[in-house]
């Protein structure tokens, strides 16, 4: 959900900073390419520093990022862009396989189009949700509404056994 409402917001926040087009689309181009690039020795980094916490750290990077975007300008969003690939790119594959880890072979199939059917739902009920509620604010509300919801995320991970290492079946 951050990434559709990402690219529906952005634009808008290029408009309220005077940012031209093409600068909208290096700056997307960026915080793609750096989730991308976030992904490669990742297995490494969770060997050592564990599931849980590079799911924490990075969450917390796009909390702190989205938080940021509207506060900054075209040269800020360098770095709020590089933020949010990292907050962006590591999660996906880490939340995969935990949810891979937590059931027996037999079902991963199931669980994982069971993980893509609320992805989607998601999709279509949150940024109306999202909308309603912070539109009064402008973008400021939209990010900042966004980066609660990943607050949420962390909470739920930090609450969690994502650290701890998968069962034999």
């Amino acid at each position: 959900m951050t990434v559709d409402l990402m690219y529906a917001f952005v634009p808008v926040w290029a408009t309220e900073q005077n940012v031209s087009a093409a600068v909208v689309g290096l700056l997307l181009a960026l915080r793609a390419a750096v989730s991308v690039a976030s992904r490669v020795g990742l297995t490494r980094l969770i060997g050592r520093f564990g599931r849980k916490a590079m799911l924490i750290v990075s969450i917390g990077a796009a909390v702190l990022s989205l938080a940021a975007l509207p506060l900054v300008g075209p040269f800020g969003a360098i770095a709020v862009m590089i933020g949010l690939g990292l907050g962006l790119g590591i999660p996906q594959p880490l939340t995969m396989a935990w949810v891979v880890s937590l059931t027996a072979s037999s079902s991963h199939g199931a669980v994982l189009g069971l993980r893509m059917t609320v992805n989607r739902l998601a999709q279509i009920t949150l940024p109306i949700a999202v909308g309603s509620f912070a539109a009064p604010l402008g973008v400021l509300g939209i990010f900042w509404a966004n980066a609660a919801l990943l607050l949420g995320a962390i909470a739920v991970v930090a609450g969690s056994d994502a650290g701890r290492p998968p069962e034999a079946e």
